[in-house]
Parts: C-alpha cells; structure tokens; sequence
C-alpha cells in the first residue's frame, strides 16, 4: 500500500513496513496515542485530607484520571470505531490498542486526534500458522 509522507511523524518504523508491504486486508494490531496530547490542562489536586480513607481518595484519583482522559480520547476512539477497528483501552492513559485491517488502520492516521502509532504485531488468522 501507498503511505503519504504525511503521515511518517505518526507511525514507528516498524509499522511503517508493515504497512507499505500490506496488501491492504492483512490484520494488524497497533498501539495508538489518542486525543490533543494536552491532559495537563489544570485539573484541581485533590487532597487527601478530605478523605476518611486511603480506599475513597485513591477512588477518587483513578475517576479523575478517567475524567481527564476521557475528554480526549473517546471522541477519537468512536472515529476508530466508525471506521470498523476495533478499540481497547483509553480508560487511564491515551494509549490505546487498535485492531483492523491494513487499510483501516492507514486510513485512521489521517484523523488528527491520532497522534501515534506503532505496530504491535501482524494476526492471522490460520492457527496452524502461528509459532507454539
């Protein structure tokens, strides 16, 4: 398949290959970073001292952590699902895993809200192919 330059700043190398040697239906699962790259924003630190226990504050830590990803990721992880791959991840980092088929997966690098991508490994789909 044809990779536009333009989009050589997202992918690893090896997804690159992978890639450029694909036929287009072939299977792969890449490794995506997800939304505007800008989590930092200032979110409010909680203080623990507001807390009774350990439990209710690190609950509380992990559902602003959700909060914030949220924002940025799900928008994007929907577009991913629009294009038929498959999604798994996103609920406390931007990282997200992506699977599809080669021409899906090239297609999803033109969204803006997909800011890398790497190749975690080639499926197939004939078992006996597989190494034990």
């Amino acid at each position: 398949m044809r990779v536009e330059e333009q989009i050589a700043h997202k992918v690893d190398p090896e997804l690159w290959r992978a890639l450029t040697e694909a036929s287009g239906d072939e299977i792969l699962r890449t490794v995506m970073v997800l939304g505007n790259g800008n989590l930092a924003a200032e979110t409010p630190s909680i203080d623990p001292s507001g807390f009774s226990n350990r439990t209710d504050y690190q609950r509380a830590l992990r559902t602003q952590q959700q909060e914030r990803v949220s924002g940025a990721v799900r928008p994007v992880q929907k577009q991913l699902e629009q294009l038929d791959l498959k999604t798994h991840g996103g609920e406390f980092s931007r990282s997200v895993v992506v699977e599809g088929t080669a021409q899906k997966i090239l297609a999803s690098l033109q969204l803006p809200g997909v800011q890398h991508a790497s190749l975690d490994q080639t499926l197939t789909l004939d078992p006996s192919a597989a190494l034990t």
